[in-house]
């Protein structure tokens, strides 16, 4: 018998040759990508290190102490009667004081430090796992709201996590364990109190158990911390007009109230009724919808019509984007979403006004271009959803 001529080894050799540069192009772009935003994360942690005054996680810290120390409900109550304008008050759950109060062990300096190699690391993996169906998801690297919430010391890639590990095990039909990590973004209830409609409507009634059995806990829990006059003066609190100077203004929001402050427009009735019928026409739309499209509109929603101060609440928005970044088709979808993962649009909300105006704009058609798609989304609620990320 012959063997191969030349004819047939040097088309192999040359498909063998392409195979090997694909390969050693995509594992250099997903490393790069991973080291351009491990060097941006350490630099900007580093300079807000340096001002103590405005990193976030001096008030978890603060809250923690307390905690360690059996007084976080005297530092709720004299935050509340404050006679000076808040810097940097402990407003979070009572419970997430407990999260934090291991950190307390340690010195201020390496507490933070630490924390921020938490996040950092989450984050990595998450831009490293993304890349492995398209190298569309590097442009994240340096997506904005991450490198100033790991920068501050914020939670928001507690969040992300959050998100990513409820999905996984979602797709993977574990849906009592899925709803009790989703539960855990309860810790941040104003950007997940959407959640329950949305599963009520999918009708995903084991994973809505999971979610609701965290949400006891974690009130029963901030009721045993505090007692009921801790929790009472933390709700207080929330409302008190003293923490405006302690937060950004309105108009730095991603959402439809910064849209409505930029333009001019304080008429309150008409924020509510935009915000109803967004929520209503995107959370309708899900009905019978794959477990994607639940990651994907949900967490847009609540950005948009939930009131959050804070500008690296977009953190969880990222795993949306990568999601329809790995979905097959959806042109149109995609290009919305590779510009809002990109270091572009994120940046509008530290701009004065009417600039900050555009994330929320961005994000708005992104829903819209979503719930567009996903009418066209001919899904099976029984198929098991494949896995895009």
């Amino acid at each position: 018998m012959e063997g191969p001529g030349a004819a047939g080894i040097l088309p192999a050799i040359g498909t063998r040759g392409d195979n090997i540069v694909k390969v050693f192009r995509v594992r250099l772009v997903r490393a790069l990508s991973v080291a351009v935003a491990a060097i941006a994360i350490a630099a900007f942690s580093e300079v807000c290190l340096k001002n103590p005054h405005v990193d976030d996680f001096l008030s978890f810290y603060t809250g923690a102490s307390a905690l360690a120390s059996g007084h976080l409900a005297d530092l709720y109550r004299e935050q509340r009667y404050a006679p000076t304008p808040l810097d940097l008050p402990f407003i979070r759950p009572p419970v997430t004081a407990l999260f934090f109060e291991p950190f307390t062990a340690l010195p201020f300096v390496p507490a933070f430090w630490l924390w921020a190699c938490i996040q950092a690391i989450v984050f990595l993996y998450f831009l490293f796992r993304a890349q492995s169906v398209t190298m569309k998801p590097a442009a994240a690297c340096l997506f904005p709201p991450v490198i100033l919430g790991i920068g501050h010391g914020q939670d928001c890639l507690l969040f992300l996590w959050v998100l990513g590990a409820s999905y996984s095990l979602l797709r993977r039909d574990k849906n009592l364990g899925g709803g009790i990590v989703l539960g855990l973004g309860l810790l941040k209830f104003h950007l997940f109190l959407l959640w329950p409609i949305a599963l009520i409507l999918q009708k995903r009634w084991r994973t809505l158990m999971g979610f609701c059995l965290v949400g006891v806990v974690l009130v029963a829990g901030s009721f045993a911390l505090v007692g009921v006059a801790g929790v009472m003066d933390y709700l207080s609190l929330l409302i008190d007009p003293k923490l405006t100077p302690s937060t950004p203004g309105v108009f730095r929001e991603v959402g439809v109230a910064s849209i409505l402050d930029n333009a001019g427009i304080s008429w309150v009735p008409l924020r509510i009724a935009i915000d109803l019928s967004l929520t209503v026409t995107a959370l309708y739309a899900l009905r019978g919808r794959n477990v994607e499209w639940l990651f994907i509109i949900v967490p847009t929603l609540a950005l948009l019509v939930a009131p959050h101060a804070l500008y690296y609440d977009p953190t969880m928005l990222l795993f949306s984007l990568w999601l329809v970044i790995s979905m097959p088709g959806a042109q149109a979808l995609q290009a919305m979403a590779f510009v809002l993962a990109s270091p572009t649009v994120f940046l509008s909300p530290m701009m004065e006004r009417p600039w900050p105006a555009a994330s929320g704009v961005a994000l708005l058609v992104f829903l819209f271009v979503a719930v567009r798609r996903m009418a066209r989304d001919v899904s099976d609620p029984c198929r098991k959803p494949k896995p895009v990320l």
